[in-house]
């Protein structure tokens, strides 16, 4: 039904965001794909990061991200995976660390793994804008192989309420920066 009501409302791509693959992922793919919908495989990359954040920890958490991948989501079908890392914080230092700047060399290294192997892997980093939005200058420097899924920059479209429209001209000013801030 979810998948019938994206046709229905001309959305074309679905992130299945699920603690762990669901037993029909297969009969779900199929579905999806048979409706014209796009359908990636959401996990994440250290979203759930414990606060006070270490930072200093993250690359041991690498083999851990690929593990999974291969274990969970090789072998299933679908058009890509997306990923969530530790950028949904109000502060946009941890410790003293520049999270902006950290996402973006942790993200590269994951991904750049993740390219070695499987080069034509579509990756998404759904990242939050809280902690890097007046950090454009960083997050522009993302492999540009991975497409940037913006959240939590302002009012709707970005919040997750159609309600949601109050700093409207803040939030519009803000999608201008970010349309072309990796090129066209």
């Amino acid at each position: 039904g979810y998948i019938d009501n994206m046709v229905k409302l001309k959305m074309n791509t679905l992130i299945m965001w699920n603690e762990f693959v669901p037993l029909n992922a297969k009969e779900i793919y199929e579905y999806a794909h048979a409706s014209g919908v796009k359908l990636v495989w959401g996990y994440t990359w250290l979203y759930n990061f414990n606060k006070p954040m270490d930072l200093s920890t993250i690359y041991d958490k690498v083999d851990g991200i690929l593990n999974e991948f291969e274990r969970d989501y090789k072998e299933i079908s679908g058009d890509g995976i997306y990923f969530q890392t530790f950028t949904e914080y109000t502060d946009e230092n941890a410790n003293g660390v520049d999270i902006a700047r950290t996402a973006t060399d942790f993200v590269n290294h994951v991904a750049g793994r993740f390219y070695e192997k499987y080069p034509d892997l579509e990756i998404q980093f759904g990242l939050h804008a809280i902690s890097c939005k007046n950090k454009l200058d960083i997050i522009k420097d993302v492999d540009p192989r991975i497409q940037i899924v913006w959240e939590d920059c302002g009012a709707f479209p970005f919040a997750y309420s159609p309600m949601a429209v109050s700093n409207f001209d803040e939030t519009y000013a803000f999608a201008e920066k970010i349309a072309t801030l990796r090129g066209d």
